[in-house]
């Protein structure tokens, strides 16, 4: 399985700070100020995730497209400490 974000092998990641009084929706509405492609989507987190985005208070977000080779089953997952959410449309 490849992940593509137009003609980029890898998704767009979106990355805001969560600043105090403000919740990670908040920062995904309204404060993702660095961008980069991401080949794949599989990080532990040890050092901030972005220049400016701190590791404890950050939200992020990344868009594109999954191309599936053939038709079968597929697993996605996440593994959270603070929260997550997987949309596919």
């Amino acid at each position: 399985m490849r992940i593509k974000s137009g003609r980029s092998e890898g998704l767009l990641g979106l990355y805001g700070r969560i600043v105090d009084g403000s919740t990670p929706d908040d920062t995904i509405k309204n404060s993702l100020t660095f961008e980069r492609i991401d080949p794949t989507v599989n990080f532990v987190w040890i050092d901030d995730p972005a220049p400016g985005i701190p590791l404890n208070s950050f939200a992020a977000v990344w868009e594109g497209y999954v191309e599936i080779p053939r038709a079968g089953r597929y697993l996605f997952f996440l593994e959270a400490d603070d929260g997550a959410r997987l949309y596919i449309d």
